[in-house]
Order: C-alpha cells, then sequence, then structure tokens
C-alpha cells in the first residue's frame, strides 16, 4: 500500500500543477466548499459579469500575456468605489498570492502597493488642510 500512496501523490501533483491558473484561489480550509462559497460570494457582490472579466483578467495575468499594472488599472474599474472599496482588498490580494509566482504578480503586488501609499498620503494631506 505505501508504494500505490506516493503515486497518489504524483497524480495529485500533477493535477495542481494543470490547474495552477485555476480560480479564485484554491480554498485555504481543508474543506471543499470553500472556493465555491468564496465564487459564489465573489459572483454575488460583483456581478456575473464583472467577475467573469476579473476571471479573464487573472488568468492572462498567470499566463503573461497583460502587465501587473494593466491587471490593477483594469480590475479596479470592476469595484465601484475602486481603490477605496473594501472588497477589491478582501478580493484582489489574496488572487494574486494564488496566481504561481511570476513577474506580472510581483508587479500587480508592488503597483497595488505604492497605490495603497498614495491613497493614504492624498487622505493625510486632505486631513491637514
Amino acid at each position: 500500500e505505501h508504494r500505490k500512496l506516493p503515486a497518489k501523490k504524483k497524480q495529485t501533483n500533477l493535477s495542481l500543477q494543470k490547474n495552477a491558473v485555476a480560480f479564485p484561489p484554491p480554498p485555504t480550509s481543508t474543506s471543499a466548499s470553500g472556493g465555491e462559497k468564496q465564487v459564489n460570494q465573489m459572483k454575488e457582490t460583483m456581478g456575473l459579469t464583472k467577475y467573469k472579466l476579473l476571471k479573464k483578467n487573472t488568468q492572462q495575468l498567470a499566463k503573461e500575456q497583460i502587465t501587473g499594472e494593466h491587471f490593477i488599472d483594469e480590475t479596479l474599474k470592476l469595484f465601484s468605489e475602486g481603490i477605496l472599496d473594501d472588497l477589491f482588498w478582501s478580493y484582489i490580494p489574496p488572487l494574486l498570492q494564488s496566481i504561481p509566482s511570476n513577474h506580472g504578480r510581483e508587479q500587480a503586488l508592488s503597483y497595488m502597493e505604492s497605490l495603497r501609499f498614495a491613497q493614504v498620503l492624498q487622505q493625510r494631506e486632505y486631513s491637514q488642510h
């Protein structure tokens, strides 16, 4: 039986590699329904059309067909309050972390942080006047 386990493990790893661009990110909990819940929540809050655009953009970023900046700029358009939208910050960072590491992902994360920093500076300046 011990010989069968590694074969299953190899098969699982191969499946994981094939689904590396799966959307949304795999659930971090052990329950398989966690990912499905997240998908349903995203569809409900964003609407099916915006969800599909986000999925398409995420797949393009994972395949390095678009830049990280383009991904963030396009993604921000999908959220009613843009950079200030709490849903953007709850969905997008974990989504980016789920993408296999590549230049586009790192670029997107860096760009997102620079936008957040600029927003904080702008809010501080506004509150001082």
